[in-house]
């Protein structure tokens, strides 16, 4: 079965990810900090992760950048929220 790893600080984001991914099709790991994300990388077998930008204890970005050093094959996907800002009306 292929797994992914899911490195996701907000667990409603986390179960949303998990949910869509089905759990018939994929099997789904979940960490919620980029150092609990980092061990499970390295120590485990995964076909692919996805990472949040902004992750409590390492950030994504951090993240991505030492597992390549070890894993440098696996896919990570990078997940990013971020707040739109309030559109201006211009007229002419």
């Amino acid at each position: 079965m292929y797994r992914i790893l899911i490195i996701e600080d907000d667990p409603r984001m986390s179960a949303l990810l998990r949910r869509g991914l089905g759990e018939e099709i994929f099997s789904v790991a979940q960490a919620y900090d980029g150092l609990a994300g980092k061990e499970m990388a390295l120590q485990e077998d995964f076909a692919q992760l996805i990472v949040d930008v902004m992750l409590p204890t390492l950030d994504g970005l951090g993240l991505r950048r030492q597992i390549r050093k070890a894993r440098f094959h696996l896919p990570i996907l990078r997940s990013a929220r971020y707040q739109a800002a309030p559109m201006k009306r211009v007229v002419d």
